[in-house]
C-alpha cells in the first residue's frame, strides 16, 4: 500500500522524485524517503510526514542521477525515521524500497541473525537489503542477488534496488504488486502508479510478475509498450481547496462519461464490449465481491440485478470469500469490484475463482491495472483519476455499472422487462443534471446540517432495502474523513436491538429514499426523538413530515434515486469533516490503494 518510484539518469533526481511521491502520497503518507547516486555511494535521505516535509530537508540545487524513493503506509513498525525507505544493507552497498508484506519474516530475520546481520528497524522491508547484500557478498551480480533474495519471501512484492557500485542502474521486480516502466526520450521511469510517471512518458509497460528488469537510461529492449495516454496523467485539484471537494463536484461529468459509454449499443465500453465473453443464458445468479466502498457499491448493484433482471444477487467482502472456503457455482456470475484494480484481497478473490470454471467480470476504473487485464471482461468506470483516499466519483460509477450489468441482463427478457427498461432508458440522462442541481443547491443547506451535529461523536446511520448500502456507504465517509464513530444498521432492525443505543449524545441520519416506506420511516423517527435522540434524515419524499432536520432530495426514477442519495451523503461526510478540521484527502491510518493483506 506504499508508493514507489525510480528513474534512471534525469538533470535533477530530487525534483523528479519529489514530484513522482507527491503523486503517489495517497498510497501512503505515514513517512517519506529517497535513496541516489553519489560520489560517496549512495545518499539517503528520509522524514516522517508528508512529502512536502522530506522536500524541505534536500538541498536546493539541481542533482543529476538516477535514484529510488518511497511514500509509506505502515505494516510492519510504527513511523518513524528509521521505519521509513529507502532502506540501507548492513554494508551500506544496496539500497531498495519495497511495497507488499513479508509473511514469513520472522524465519528470514532469524536466518539474518545467524549470519551476523542485525536489523536496525522493525520493518520486513528491511530484511530485502540485508539479503541481497549477502548474496552479492557471495560473488552474485545484482540481479542473481535479487532473485535469490525474493526466492525466500512468502508474499506479495513489488521492489526497487540500487547499488552503490552500479550508478545509474536500478533494478526492479514485483509479484502481485503493480510495477511500471515508462519512457519519455531522455530519462527511464519506474513506478508503482501510472500518475507518478512522468506527464512526458510517452509510452509505458508493465513488469510482470516474477520478473526482474534492469533499469539504465536506454529504453528497455523486448517489452510489451503501451501508449500512455493523457487520461493516466496527473490531474491537479484546480481551484478546490482539495481533491475529494473537487471529485465530489466532478460526478455530474464523470456519471454522463459512464452512462454515455455503459448504455450505449455501440460505444467503446458499450457492453458489445465487456459482454461478448459472457455466456448470458447460463447465468442463473450473481455475486458482487469487493473490499469497502467496492463492496458496499456491490450490495446496491446486486439489489439493482434483483429489481431489474430479476436475477438472485448479493455481495460480501473479497476477503471473506476466500476466507470462508466458498462452494464455487458454476451457474454464477462473480463480479469483482476494485477503483485501483490492484487490491490485493480482492486480486486474491480473483485467482481463487481462476481455478474454476465460472465467468467473472470486473468492474475497474485503472485500465490496464493487474485486475483488468487478468479479467475476462472489464467494465471500465470512466472516472478519470481519483486522488482522495475517499472513494466518490469512482464509488457512484460503480453503481452504474452495476445498474449497467442489471440492464444487460434483463434485455434477455426483454418482453417481459421492456416497460421496466424504457422507463431507465428515458430518465439516465437525467441523472447527471440532478447531480449537478444537487451540489449547487443543496450545499449550504447539508452543510448547515453539517454543522449540527459535527460535534457529536458517534452516528448511526439507517436505511430500508437498497437503501440500507447506501447508508453503509454514508457511514463509511463519515468514519472516514471526520473519525467520527458511525455504524449503519437496516431500519427495521433499531428496535431489535440497536434501538438501547439511542440516547442524546447521539445522532441518527435517517435515509429515507423514495418508496412505499414513507410513513415506516416517520415511525422510525418517532422512536427515536421519544428516546431523546437526535435526527438527521435524508429523503425523497417530498410530502412526509419526519418532524426533523431534513434534506429534502429530489426523485428521478427508483433505482437512481439510490445514487443521488449517495452523493448527498458525501456532501454531508465532507462537511462534518472540514468543520473539525481534518485533511479530507489524507486521512489518518488510510492509503487509497490497499495492495497488502
Amino acid at each position: 500500500m506504499c508508493g514507489i518510484a525510480g528513474i534512471a539518469g534525469i538533470h535533477d533526481i530530487r525534483q523528479a522524485l519529489t514530484t513522482a511521491l507527491e503523486r503517489l502520497e495517497y498510497r501512503g503518507y505515514d513517512s517519506a524517503g529517497m535513496a541516489i547516486h553519489s560520489a560517496g555511494g549512495i545518499d539517503v535521505r528520509k522524514s516522517v510526514g508528508s512529502v512536502a516535509t522530506l522536500a524541505a530537508t534536500l538541498p536546493p540545487e539541481p542533482v543529476p542521477g538516477s535514484g529510488i524513493a518511497h511514500t509509506r503506509w505502515a505494516t510492519h513498525g510504527a513511523p518513524s525515521t528509521r521505519n521509513a525507505h529507502p532502506h540501507l544493507s548492513y554494508d551500506a552497498s544496496i539500497a531498495i524500497v519495497h511495497n507488499g508484506t513479508i509473511r514469513n519474516i520472522a524465519e528470514l530475520r532469524g536466518e539474518l541473525d545467524d549470519l551476523g546481520v542485525s536489523a536496525v528497524s522493525d520493518t520486513d522491508s528491511e530484511v530485502l537489503a540485508h539479503l541481497v547484500a549477502w548474496h552479492r557478498g557471495q560473488g552474485a551480480d545484482t540481479e542473481t542477488a535479487l532473485r535469490l533474495a525474493l526466492a525466500r519471501v512468502d508474499g506479495d512484492y513489488a521492489v526497487l534496488v540500487i547499488a552503490a557500485d552500479r550508478p545509474g542502474t536500478l533494478v526492479a521486480a514485483a509479484d502481485g504488486s503493480p510495477l511500471l516502466i515508462g519512457v519519455d526520450g531522455r530519462a527511464v521511469h519506474i513506478a508503482s502508479d501510472r500518475a507518478a510517471l512522468a506527464s512526458e512518458c510517452t509510452h509505458y509497460s508493465h513488469v510482470l510478475d516474477g520478473e526482474v528488469v534492469t533499469i539504465t537510461t536506454a529504453v528497455p529492449a523486448g517489452r510489451d509498450w503501451k501508449p500512455a495516454s493523457r487520461e493516466s496523467g496527473w490531474q491537479g485539484k484546480g481551484s478546490y481547496p482539495n481533491f475529494l471537494l473537487k471529485e465530489i463536484n466532478d460526478q455530474p461529468r464523470t456519471t454522463r462519461a459512464a452512462i454515455s459509454a455503459l448504455f450505449s449499443p455501440i460505444a467503446p465500453g458499450s457492453p458489445a464490449d465487456w459482454s461478448a465473453t459472457l455466456d448470458r443464458p447460463s447465468i442463473k445468479r450473481v455475486r458482487f465481491l469487493g473490499c469497502g466502498s467496492s463492496y458496499y457499491a456491490g450490495e446496491v448493484s446486486a439489489s439493482f440485478v434483483e429489481q431489474l433482471a430479476r436475477v438472485p444477487a448479493a455481495a460480501e467482502p473479497a476477503a471473506e470469500f476466500i476466507q470462508r472456503r466458498p462452494v464455487v457455482e458454476p451457474d454464477c456470475l462473480y463480479v469483482l469490484i476494485s477503483q485501483s484494480g490492484e487490491t490485493l484481497d480482492t486480486l486474491h478473490a480473483h485467482r481463487y475463482l481462476r481455478r474454476h470454471p465460472v465467468q467473472t467480470l470486473s468492474f475497474v476504473n485503472v485500465v490496464g491495472s493487474s485486475l483488468d487485464r487478468d479479467s475476462g471482461a472489464s467494465i471500465h468506470l470512466r472516472a478519470d483519476k481519483e486522488v482522495s483516499v475517499a472513494s466518490t466519483k469512482v464509488v457512484t460509477n460503480m453503481q452504474i455499472a452495476g445498474l449497467a450489468l442489471a440492464a444487460w441482463l434483463a434485455r434477455a427478457d426483454y418482453g417481459a422487462r421492456s416497460a421496466e427498461l424504457l422507463e431507465l432508458d428515458l430518465a439516465l440522462p437525467i441523472l447527471p443534471t440532478i447531480l449537478a442541481d444537487l451540489l449547487a443547491g443543496k450545499d449550504a443547506e447539508i452543510r448547515a446540517a453539517a454543522e449540527s451535529v459535527h460535534a457529536y461523536r458517534s452516528m448511526y446511520y439507517l436505511g430500508r432495502g437498497a437503501s440500507w448500502p447506501v447508508a453503509r456507504e454514508g457511514a463509511q465517509k463519515i468514519k472516514e474523513i471526520s473519525y467520527i464513530h458511525a455504524e449503519a444498521y437496516q431500519s427495521s432492525e433499531l428496535k431489535h436491538g440497536p434501538l438501547a443505543l439511542v440516547d442524546p449524545e447521539h445522532v441518527s441520519v435517517v435515509v429515507a429514499a423514495n418508496d412505499d416506506s414513507g410513513n415506516q420511516d416517520a415511525t422510525l423517527v418517532s422512536q427515536i426523538q421519544a428516546r431523546a435522540g437526535n435526527v438527521v434524515v435524508f429523503s425523497q419524499h417530498q410530502t412526509c413530515e419526519f418532524g426533523a432536520t431534513t434534506i429534502r432530495l429530489p426523485a428521478i426514477h427508483p433505482l437512481l434515486d439510490h445514487i443521488v442519495m449517495g452523493v448527498a451523503l458525501q456532501l454531508f461526510a465532507y462537511h462534518t469533516a472540514t468543520i473539525l478540521d481534518r485533511d479530507v484527502d489524507r486521512p489518518r491510518n488510510l492509503a487509497k490503494s490497499v495492495t497488502v493483506e
